[in-house]
């Protein structure tokens, strides 16, 4: 994952969660891919933010993300 640092991947627990995704679900390779794209994107947010673990992660930290995702235009899916 090129964003967010070591630490923050551990601490989101990521590796497990992107074994998860291969062994458990069974997931394409590009699938596995974008999540942990996305992921790394929600971390880095995360560290601007302050927040470095996920107990930290608050109402107000999730609707500046939701907000940030809307100026992107980014689509639903």
């Amino acid at each position: 994952m090129s964003e967010g640092d070591p630490s923050s991947s551990r601490a989101f627990r990521l590796e497990p969660f992107q074994d998860f995704l291969i062994f458990e679900r069974g997931l394409s390779d590009q699938t596995v891919v974008a999540y942990l794209r996305d992921l790394g994107r929600w971390i880095a947010f995360l560290q601007r933010a302050g927040v470095s673990r996920p107990d930290e992660v608050d109402v107000a930290v999730l609707r500046a993300w939701v907000y940030q995702l809307k100026d992107q235009r980014l689509a639903p899916s």
